[in-house]
């Protein structure tokens, strides 16, 4: 299922929003402003209730030049999400700032896609909490434009993080000048806490001068082939987090294992691996 949106700088008034809604609008996306943070605008507290209160799904933009955790607890406060504009004009475009900004604001992150500048396509690996793609070089007669919440034929985030699509940019509509866009309707829920367990921590000391790798096992047996041997530490555990899992370490301690084991993993080992999130570290004294 999916939602019809806009997004302005400028706060509605809740003639604009009951317009908007009659003409199939289904979300209004506003923006918190917070000191020099590049963006140009911010709404109030008041206009994101009153979009709630016309009936329509809302977020806030923001930026990563501003206070991270001021920005979680404002969003927290008004029960919306976040989502972070990485583009150039806010602050200089995709840079290593901004993956430790979305780990303390749990935004999600707003960019261009692989015809623009690149950004969503570098970031679709680190599982950030949702994606808005901004993508107007698809020209109007594209298959989706407009219906879908994610371009045709693009790679897409990991199964369960929730995506839209703006694909068209400032435009004159019945409720006033905004952008266009679709959004999954899951985007709009809060982004729940990380569940943790508690499990035991193994070292899987490989035949070959690779290394030693702590090795989270999920309660089941730890995969490594026969040609590895595993220690655990007595009696130690740690709280690995449950979900979301993550995707690319999975993907790493798979080829680490394998490497390391003379008959790779059985189908019975890949299943248990792949219920594993965690850390690997290496090289252990």
């Amino acid at each position: 299922m999916t939602l019809r949106g806009v997004d302005s700088s400028w706060e509605p008034t809740a003639t604009q929003v009951a317009t908007a809604k009659a003409h199939g609008i289904g979300a209004w996306l506003g923006y918190f402003k917070l000191g020099d943070d590049g963006l140009l605008n911010g709404w109030a507290d008041a206009t994101f209730d009153l979009v709630r209160a016309g009936g329509l799904e809302t977020a806030a933009f923001c930026s990563t030049r501003a206070d991270q955790a001021t920005l979680k607890a404002r969003a927290a406060a008004l029960g919306i999400v976040l989502v972070s504009d990485v583009e150039s004009s806010v602050n200089g475009g995709d840079g290593s700032y901004v993956d430790p900004a979305l780990a303390v604001s749990a935004a999600g992150l707003y960019g261009g896609g692989p015809r623009g500048d690149g950004t969503v396509p570098r970031h679709l690996p680190h599982n950030h909490t949702r994606y808005v793609v901004s993508d107007y070089e698809l020209c109007e007669d594209t298959i989706g434009r407009g219906s879908l919440s994610w371009p045709p034929n693009d790679a897409r985030p990991a199964a369960g993080i929730s995506v839209g699509w703006q694909y068209q940019g400032s435009t004159a509509m019945p409720w006033g000048e905004t952008d266009l866009a679709v959004y999954d309707d899951t985007f709009f829920l809060p982004t729940p806490a990380p569940v943790f367990q508690e499990v035991p921590v193994f070292i899987a000391q490989g035949p070959t001068a690779q290394g030693d790798y702590l090795v989270f096992d999920n309660g089941l047996s730890v995969p490594i082939g026969a040609s590895a041997t595993v220690t655990a530490f007595a009696g130690s555990t740690l709280k690995v987090p449950v979900v979301p899992v993550d995707a690319e370490f999975i993907a790493g301690l798979k080829a680490l294992l394998i490497t390391g084991a003379t008959g790779g993993l059985t189908a019975t080992e890949d299943a248990e691996l792949s219920a594993v999130s965690g850390k690997v570290e290496k090289d252990l004294a």
